[in-house]
């Protein structure tokens, strides 16, 4: 409600809650402002490629190598973190690539289970900052 009338200061290491209540953040490290903007601004900028999360059923050498041929696709790397046939694509951010991606799986008739964005969170931003800073 006080929205526009006062400024609210909120410190606290809960970044979910952060991103949902605030908007505009400063992050602090060592006493030092190393970043402040608001929160779509600070999620957007912290990279200049956008993330891709593509299951699929396909060989995977293959699959990796015809989807490197894709201008604007900066890496395919099998995650095999989550389940086997899991890829996760590093793409050039002003790049839209899906309708590639998905007419190359077509033609070479491999099973597409999902495809989705990955979207960098506050918390990714923040380590991102952070350990940047302290390197």
């Amino acid at each position: 409600n006080m929205r526009g009338e006062r400024t609210i200061i909120l410190s606290s290491h809960i970044l979910p809650e952060v991103a949902m209540t605030c908007d505009r953040i400063i992050v602090i490290n060592g006493g030092k402002i190393i970043a402040q903007d608001e929160v779509k601004n600070l999620t957007a900028s912290s990279s200049n490629a956008t993330s891709i999360l593509v299951e699929v059923e396909a060989p995977g050498e293959e699959f990796v190598a015809e989807m490197g041929k894709i201008r604007g696709i900066r890496s395919v790397k099998e995650t095999n973190k989550i389940s086997e046939g899991v890829y996760g694509f590093s793409i050039d951010m002003e790049e839209d690539l899906r309708k590639e991606i998905v007419s190359k799986i077509v033609k070479k008739n491999w099973g597409l289970l999902e495809m989705r964005r990955q979207v960098e969170s506050l918390e990714d931003v923040f380590l991102k900052l952070v350990t940047k800073e302290e390197a």
